[in-house]
């Protein structure tokens, strides 16, 4: 799963929505949603606004996910981590903790995630 199937599926939890219910209030096909949560597909940004008012979630943020996802393998760590800091510090507090909990988890499967998550949680620790 990647950042931005993490943001989308704690949404669709936190607002009690199944993937088939999200396309019907979206217009987004559910193949097209599942597809996007585990990472097999990238949203147009249209796809992206439309999910991101439906599932209540700041469309900047779903840019900035989709763009670490995107440029994770080009970015330096200090542009990367950045990015991270964007995501976390951009969700609302309630969900904050439930989004940190699922991008831990991912980062078990992912290295390098693990380490950039690392540092960012050490930095907010620091504040």
């Amino acid at each position: 799963m990647t950042i931005l199937g993490i943001l989308i599926s704690e949404a669709l939890e936190r607002e009690g929505l199944t993937q088939s219910r999200a396309s019907d209030l979206t217009g987004v096909s559910r193949s097209t949603i599942s597809k996007i949560i585990s990472g097999q597909s990238s949203p147009d940004p249209g796809t992206l606004e439309l999910l991101g008012r439906a599932l209540g979630i700041n469309v900047t943020t779903l840019y900035e996910a989709a763009a670490a996802d995107f440029l994770k393998s080009k970015m330096d760590d200090e542009e990367y981590q950045e990015r991270l800091q964007r995501i976390v510090r951009e969700a609302p507090r309630a969900r904050l903790q439930r989004v940190i909990e699922k991008l831990h988890a991912e980062a078990e499967n992912d290295p390098y995630l693990s380490t950039q998550l690392e540092e960012l949680l050490r930095k907010r620790k620091q504040r």
